[in-house]
């Protein structure tokens, strides 16, 4: 039920839904934000979508999967949030460079991210990512600064490895 603060044929002043959720039926529409003053392009918001997805780690020869991590899209912003254990990281035997892939939607490529929250107790390397599509390439950073991948042999020993991470991405 609609519940009409003002006059009821224009709609104008405050609506306020009593019992039930405010649907928008078509698709491209939303919560249009254009009364305010701003110099973007779009100031529709419309789409917001939160859930579980599943996705695999690998070193370019072996894989682990599917694991189960979370995500918050808000319009075109993606959050993922994931952790990745030493159980994980020790079947990834070939040293090679550590990606994660099945990210829950497509992002803009070559988007570079540096962990909104990362934990990892190995320490010693900074960790950083690129998207591109569905994949999450893992970088480091070195003494200079320089990107470079990130791979297995990096990591070493992954008996008390684990990673969490929450990365936000474009799409």
């Amino acid at each position: 039920m609609l519940k009409t603060v003002g006059n009821p044929s224009t709609r104008f002043g405050d609506q306020t839904i009593v019992n039930g959720n405010l649907v928008i039926g078509t698709s491209g529409r939303g919560i249009d934000f254009s009364a305010t003053p701003g110099t973007g392009t779009s100031e529709l918001l419309s789409d917001y979508e939160e859930g579980t997805f599943s996705y695999n780690l690998s070193d370019g020869t072996n894989s682990v999967g599917p694991l189960t991590g979370t995500y918050t899209k808000v319009g075109r912003l993606v959050t993922v949030t994931f952790a990745v254990y030493a159980p994980n990281i020790s079947t990834l035997t070939s040293g090679g460079q550590l990606r994660m892939t099945g990210l829950p939607f497509s992002g803009l490529n070559d988007q570079l991210y540096a962990s909104a929250s990362p934990y990892s107790n190995n320490s010693g390397i900074n960790y950083f990512a690129m998207i591109g599509g569905t994949t999450l390439q893992y970088f480091k950073a070195n003494s200079t600064v320089d990107l470079s991948p990130l791979t297995r042999t990096d990591i070493g020993s992954p008996t008390f490895w684990s990673h969490y991470g929450s990365y936000t991405y474009q799409t």
